[in-house]
């Protein structure tokens, strides 16, 4: 049997230790650095006496970190990376790295066109929304869409809870609810269309054999039509205005004059020339005697009085 001999190093070392743990013990196993009353809360609660120092983390290399052999029981390991001066802590799978610097450490966050910014303080990261190409709709303050072109929609509906709108309009409008409608229509078949009222300005009642048509005509009341050249047919255009009128050459004849329609009193005194006659036939002319009516001039007797 062999016999230890404890120096009073010894015996220092070992009371400290089960001091020590003692008070883990004693602090529901929570260990403390320069502090009586561990946080429960905490495994390891670490005070700085003099407010100048800190915790240390482990220093390696990126060759170091990247050759450790890590797996999901060493999630939450944390260790600082020299080489790029960044700390790193093991997700299970991969290394993370905590960002840190002036601001957050970010230098960019590479995104699409759906979000905004970099990730820094002043441009910091958001959704891009909008009612431009492209943009994500952001709802307003009651939870409406704003106005946006809504065309390409499907499937919408009137809330039957919405009191705001009408109840014969809720889901679409049912033909039941729509009040006014004629008796031949009442059942939704328009087979029992007997006629439809129409003003003067249209003829039929809408039936195959009466078809409806404008009312055209040159009559009373009717709709003038223009013909297939695109002129007005021959309607009383007297009241027109801003109509200057104009006549062809020979457009007028003795037969489209009446008798007497034309007076002295609608043709001014010398208005009219021999330059404006141009070959009167003799056979239009009227009150010629007997004895020239032929054209012939060959008179053989003239009648006189006792003067001659």
């Amino acid at each position: 049997m062999r016999i230890f001999k404890l120096t009073g190093t010894k015996l220092f070392l070992i009371g400290s230790l089960l001091l020590l743990v003692s008070q883990t013990i004693a602090q529901d196993f929570s260990a403390g650095i320069n502090v009586e009353t561990p946080n429960p809360n905490a495994v390891l609660h670490l005070v700085s006496p003099n407010g100048d120092q800190g915790l240390l983390i482990p220093r390696i290399t990126t060759v170091q970190r990247n050759a450790m052999t890590l797996d999901a029981d060493d999630t939450g390991l944390m260790v600082f990376d020299d080489e790029d001066s960044r700390f790193y802590f093991w997700d299970g799978t991969v290394w993370i790295v905590i960002n840190v610097g002036s601001s957050n450490g970010i230098t960019a966050v590479a995104s699409n066109g759906t979000l905004v910014g970099d990730g820094n303080v002043g441009t910091e990261l958001a959704v891009n929304v909008g009612t431009g190409p492209d943009q994500i709709v952001q709802l307003d303050g009651t939870g409406a869409l704003p106005a946006l072109d809504g065309s390409a929609l499907t499937g919408i509906a009137v809330a039957e809870t919405d009191p705001t709108v009408p109840a014969n309009l809720k889901d679409g409008v049912d033909f039941s609810e729509l009040t006014g409608v004629p008796t031949d229509l009442a059942d939704g078949d328009d087979s029992g269309l007997t006629s439809v009222d129409t003003d003067g300005t249209m003829s039929g009642d809408g039936n195959p054999a009466t078809p409806l048509s404008v009312n055209v005509g040159t009559g009373a009341n009717q709709i003038v039509q223009l013909d297939a050249g695109g002129a007005l047919p021959a309607v009383d255009g007297s009241a027109l205005t801003g109509v200057t009128p104009t006549i062809g050459a020979n457009t007028i004849t003795m037969t489209e004059l009446a008798a007497d329609a034309v007076t002295t009193n609608e043709i001014d005194d010398g208005t009219i020339t021999d330059v404006d006659i141009n070959d009167v036939a003799f056979g239009k002319l009227t009150g010629v005697p007997a004895g020239l009516a032929d054209g012939d001039d060959g008179i053989t007797a003239v009648t006189s009085d006792g003067t001659l």
